[in-house]
């Protein structure tokens, strides 16, 4: 007489720890979600520790100009918010960045800004509208985007 056994297998994944109905206990977990005052204390000494005597090679420190370049990009998306417009197509060429830009009333538009190599560090030119006939939301969005090429420039600078 043969003998048949029986197979059970499942596709299903284990249950989530919440679901398990399993009291955590101290031996149970390897790690805390979020450190006390005392664990804090104890990294930050031994961070110091590791860091006397050594300093950072380039901190990240605010643009010394008042504006930095590589802040173009994300300040012309913070500009583009505030003057109701969105960028469609963004070309960067050496040294240029071209943005097309769509406005909420559907009209197109065309951001570019030039780098240049004194303290100004940019020069940008904007035109709105089919024939550029939108002068008044141009100048908003150069405005805009000023604002916000001071304002990242204040901040400092994010290491990529």
């Amino acid at each position: 007489m043969g003998v048949v056994a029986l197979i059970a297998v499942s596709c299903q994944s284990p249950p989530y720890a919440a679901a398990s109905g399993h009291p955590l206990t101290e031996e149970s977990t390897h790690y805390k979600a979020v450190l006390d005052a005392s664990d804090q204390a104890r990294i930050e000494t031994g961070f110091g520790g590791l860091a006397r005597g050594h300093h950072a090679v380039d901190p990240p420190v605010p643009a010394p100009l008042g504006v930095r370049w590589a802040d173009v990009p994300q300040a012309v998306r913070f500009a583009c918010d505030d003057a109701e417009m969105a960028v469609v197509q963004t070309i960067d060429h050496d040294g240029t960045f071209e943005f097309r830009l769509l406005t909420i009333e559907e009209y197109p538009g065309r951001l570019v800004v030039h780098q240049t190599n004194d303290d100004q560090v940019y020069n940008a030119e904007a035109s709105i509208g089919i024939y550029g006939d939108h002068g008044d939301r141009a100048r908003r969005l150069l405005d805009a985007f000023d604002h916000q090429m001071r304002a990242f420039g204040k901040k400092r600078e994010l290491m990529p």
